[in-house]
C-alpha cells in the first residue's frame, strides 16, 4: 500500500483505528530508521499486519525486496505468503521490473 494512500496518510487516525504505528522513514537520517528508506505498509484482510522494504531498480529491471517486518504476535498463513508473492510480483511489473529478488 502506498504511504500516501488515504488509509495511512493520517498517522494518528491509523494508530487509533488499527493500532498500527507507521512513519515514512525516507525523511529520517539513515541511522534513525527502523524499517527502511521507503517501507510500505502491508494490509491483509482488513488488518495492517506489517511493512515491506523494497526498491525498484528500473535500469536493471529488478525489484529488490530488502526485508519484510510483520507485526509482533501476528502469524502469517500459507494464503498470506501466496498473496504477498502475488502482490510483490504485480508491484514489480507495475514498476517495469521483470525480476524479483
Amino acid at each position: 500500500m502506498s504511504p500516501f494512500d488515504n488509509a495511512v496518510i493520517h498517522r494518528e487516525r491509523l494508530a487509533q483505528m488499527f493500532h498500527f504505528e507507521y512513519r515514512l522513514e525516507s525523511y529520517m537520517p539513515e541511522a534513525q530508521r527502523k524499517y527502511g528508506y521507503f517501507c510500505l505498509p502491508i494490509l491483509w484482510q482488513g488488518e495492517f499486519v506489517g511493512r515491506i522494504d523494497c526498491k525498484a531498480d528500473r535500469i536493471a529491471a529488478c525489484f529488490h525486496v530488502h526485508n519484510q517486518f510483520l507485526e509482533q504476535g501476528w502469524v502469517p498463513d500459507t494464503a498470506f505468503h501466496q498473496g504477498m508473492q502475488n502482490a510483490v510480483g504485480e508491484l514489480a511489473r507495475f514498476c517495469g521490473c521483470t525480476e524479483v529478488r
